[in-house]
């Protein structure tokens, strides 16, 4: 009898013993210790709108990053969404800064078509008329795309750097969690981007109405974030950031004389209608640095105005330098740190160039165009694609098959495989078809002295892409060719 007591004892006491060694709180307990444990503040990093002179950013981020201040998240608008968004998605400062110096603006900021894309023919017509607009015929005789520049070069653009992100995701899992604005002109409302595609998001956020075509997504009708938050560090808040820095390139409000010009009249009418959301937005910032961007505009791209806009922004961003590195301190970090903590911890920006394809999707487009492009370049399933040969098959939707705009959207690693890998889902995108196009332009020559050329570009929507061109010359000879 005393050995089963001694026995059933001893079980109890190692029973205890391991239940407790093992046991777990109830929830309402660990929720309190969990709220109990301080969590590292965050720092937000606000960019505002300002079309070139946002280039300024680069130079704030590169003295943000030597004081060693860790990015926890990004707001941006506009400009400064291109910015933030770059760097959010791995894109350091140095590669920020090469970026801005190798584009060609003029080309950038147009529709034009590389030369080595275009027929004899397109090439003829870009150098002879000084413009080409879209006309549409019928009661509802307006364009399409609701802005002088459909904007196929930035879109390229955009999606070479944001390469690795071309399919929708959440931007709270790029490598700094990041957010957009942009403004629906439906409503005149203010649409935050938190996922979607990290490309089109920058687009809509620099739409600047009238200049560059507006972003449809759903009933939104999407434009420049700057005509309702040019300065988002409200965002930044409800994101979470515990400190705000924020740069600002936004140009002092223009006097009744110094409104002369359609970008100047664009600009005010953004700067007023945003002046009281930004000084609130500036009330709530810890460290705002303001840089001078006094005599440069929204188009300032030249190499000079570059190198002088960046200049500013590191020596607006050094008149904080002693704010800056208090809350380094504050945070742990230091100065003296040769590279910041949060650099190393963040994931290169890997930017692959061929895929394996294991789907191709064609969206927006009828089935004798997809069978156009499939036989053309001869795309199917198992065979790869690399950037340049999928930037040539858009280039191909607008020049042969006539879409204003042609995109492609890359998902990697979308399409499971037999062998236990994975491929990548290509989705090629057809936007507005093209409408009748009309270009003039004027020729100076000895025999002619002054004559003025128009032409205008029909296209057919047939089962084989067609165009019917005429060409009238008004001078000392005239001339008709169709």
């Amino acid at each position: 009898m005393r050995k089963l007591v001694f026995i059933l004892t001893v079980c109890l006491c190692l029973g205890y013993a391991l239940t407790t060694k093992g046991q777990t709180l109830p929830d309402n307990e660990v929720k309190m210790k969990r709220a109990s444990i301080p969590l590292k503040p965050k720092v937000g990093i606000v960019f505002s709108g300002g079309g070139a002179k946002g280039v300024a950013h680069i130079g704030a981020l590169r003295v943000i990053e030597r004081a060693g201040i860790p990015i926890d998240l990004i707001t941006g608008t506009s400009m400064g969404s291109i910015v933030g968004g770059l760097y959010a998605c791995g894109n350091s400062t140095a590669k920020l800064d090469s970026i801005v110096r190798a584009q060609d603006w003029t080309y950038v900021l147009s529709d034009k078509d590389d030369l080595s894309h275009q027929s004899l023919q397109e090439r003829e017509k870009q150098n002879t008329y000084i413009i080409s607009t879209s006309l549409k015929l019928g009661k509802n005789a307006v364009t399409p795309e609701g802005g002088m520049i459909i904007g196929k070069n930035i879109n390229t653009l955009f999606n070479a750097f944001t390469a690795p992100y071309t399919d929708s995701i959440d931007f709270n899992k790029l490598p700094i969690p990041f957010a957009c604005v942009a403004t629906n002109i439906v409503n005149n409302t203010e649409y935050v981007f938190h996922s979607g595609v990290l490309s089109v998001a920058m687009r809509a956020s620099m739409s600047i109405p009238a200049a560059f075509s507006p972003v449809r997504m759903g009933d939104m009708v999407l434009v420049d974030g700057g005509m309702r938050n040019n300065f988002p560090a409200d965002i930044a808040k409800e994101m979470g950031a515990d400190y705000i820095i924020g740069v600002s390139v936004q140009s002092k409000l223009k006097t009744a004389d110094e409104i002369t010009s359609t970008g100047s009249v664009l600009s005010q009418i953004i700067d007023v209608n945003c002046k009281n959301k930004f000084e609130d937005n500036l009330a709530i910032t810890d460290i705002p640095i303001i840089v001078n961007v006094e005599g440069y505009g929204t188009t300032s791209f030249s190499h000079a105005a570059i190198d002088t806009l960046i200049r500013r922004g590191e020596e607006a961003a050094m008149e904080h330098w002693d704010e800056l590195v208090a809350l380094a301190k504050k945070l742990g970090q230091t100065p003296k740190t040769p590279v910041p903590k949060i650099l190393i911890q963040r994931k290169p920006l890997v930017q692959p160039t061929t895929y394996k394809i294991g789907q191709l999707r064609f969206e927006n487009m009828s089935a004798g165009d997809e069978a156009f492009i499939r036989t053309k370049f001869r795309l199917k399933e198992g065979d790869s694609i690399d950037t340049h040969r999928a930037d040539q098959i858009t280039t191909s939707m607008r020049l042969d098959l006539f879409y204003n705009t042609a995109d492609v959207r890359i998902e990697n690693n979308a399409v499971p495989q037999t062998d236990g890998t994975s491929a990548a889902r290509i989705n090629f995108i057809g936007g507005a078809k093209k409408n009748n196009q009309v270009s003039v332009g004027l020729r100076f020559d000895n025999e002619e002295m002054v004559a003025l050329q128009a032409n205008a570009a029909l296209p057919f929507r047939t089962k084989m892409p067609m165009e019917l061109d005429f060409t009238l010359r008004l001078g000392k000879r005239i001339m008709a060719k169709a």
